[in-house]
């Protein structure tokens, strides 16, 4: 807690973080009412000068349990120290009916906190645009931010206007020169910059489903996930070299002519294979869309939002990180392989970029706090 500033003292001289003091009155009547009533109240006492954050005093005797908190509220909110204390009876109850009841099997959550869990954060139903792809959803927002950055690696940067028609070019050329189809599967070996991105619009708006594979795999896994996938075609470095040469030649109009529809596959995405062989996890469109797009959003997305690819594009968390930027008008930074390796440089990325969502595993996390001057 302390690496993190999590005890914030607001100037206070406090000696202790937390104290915990335990008085037992010893009767010849050992024994406790269990008459939950007994449980059932909670009283400010008033305010005092606190020696610690957080002092907790527990007082038994014949005929009751009585738990006094004593709180720094500058650093506790009065309502979780409340929280804490229900549970504190929720618990207690059942130990003095059964005081060989092992803690974890004890059921501490209240009526409201299980009836959110349950119902507020597993909703089982949102309404989205079930008529809706991820391609429209694009469509629309380059419309809308034509001319807000989209997508930016080192030096380069892309609005969505020229990501918009730039991928549409993609898309003619996969289906002029390399034949594409619709539901074909593209394997895509890309490095990190932004035709990566390009890559991933220009393979969806041919109709056809990208498989994400590393370029630095080893050579098995990969022709693995090729063979394994079927896929018809690979858009690697060569292939942007190739369109690179010829794009002038294609169009940055719309596509017409191809039908995509939200049950269409989106991408195919392996697993590590650490219980054996890697295993494909089919998305189709209309699961990025309901994830992002309804109407029960739990984050708000905007326009004003900077991301980063932190993660591989071969992991699914990934797809949060992308579509999460440009669904709503965001800007998508990123990093290079070399920055993302490097917890201060991508430290001094995030400042730089002014980041304002950032996805990371609790290890990065603490790799990345471990950056800064202390």
């Amino acid at each position: 807690m302390a690496d993190f500033n999590l005890i914030d003292t607001n100037s206070h001289n406090v000696l202790q973080d937390v104290v915990l003091s335990i008085n037992a009155i010893k009767t010849d009547d050992t024994s406790v009412s269990n008459d939950i009533d007994t449980f059932n109240e909670i009283k400010r006492i008033g305010e005092v000068h606190v020696k610690s954050n957080l002092e907790i005093n527990l007082e038994i005797n014949a005929d009751t349990i009585r738990l006094d908190v004593v709180y720094n509220d500058a650093v506790f909110e009065n309502s979780f120290i409340e929280q804490f204390m229900m549970h504190y009876m929720s618990i207690i109850s059942p130990l003095m009916k059964n005081s060989t009841s092992e803690i974890g099997s004890i059921d501490f959550l209240l009526e409201k906190e299980r009836d959110i869990l349950l119902n507020e954060f597993n909703t089982p139903t949102v309404d989205y645009p079930t008529d809706k792809t991820v391609v429209d959803l694009l469509k629309e927002q380059a419309l809308k931010t034509p001319d807000r950055i989209a997508v930016a690696f080192e030096e380069h940067t892309l609005t969505y206007r020229e990501l918009d028609e730039l991928s549409n070019q993609f898309a003619n050329y996969l289906i002029q020169k390399k034949g594409v189809k619709p539901r074909d599967l593209a394997c895509l070996i890309l490095d990190r910059s932004e035709w990566l991105i390009i890559g991933m619009m220009g393979i969806m708006k041919t109709g056809a489903a990208y498989v994400p594979v590393d370029p630095n795999y080893p050579e098995k896994r990969k022709e693995y996930i090729k063979n394994d996938s079927n896929c018809n075609i690979t858009v690697d470095a060569a292939a942007i070299e190739e369109f690179k040469a010829t794009k002038a030649s294609f169009t940055t109009a719309p596509l017409t002519g191809v039908v995509l529809l939200p049950n269409d596959l989106i991408y195919i995405i392996y697993t590590s294979g650490t219980t054996g062989n890697p295993k494909g996890v089919m998305l189709e469109h209309r699961n990025i869309v309901s994830l992002f797009v309804n109407d029960d959003p739990f984050y708000d997305f905007n326009e004003n939002d900077v991301w980063t690819m932190f993660h591989s594009y071969c992991f699914d968390f990934s797809v949060w990180e992308i579509y999460g930027a440009l669904l709503f008008g965001g800007k998508l930074i990123i990093p290079s392989s070399e920055v993302i390796k490097d917890p201060f440089e991508f430290m001094s990325l995030l400042i730089k970029e002014k980041v304002t969502i950032l996805n990371q595993t609790p290890s990065s996390f603490l790799n990345i706090m471990g950056s800064l001057p202390s």
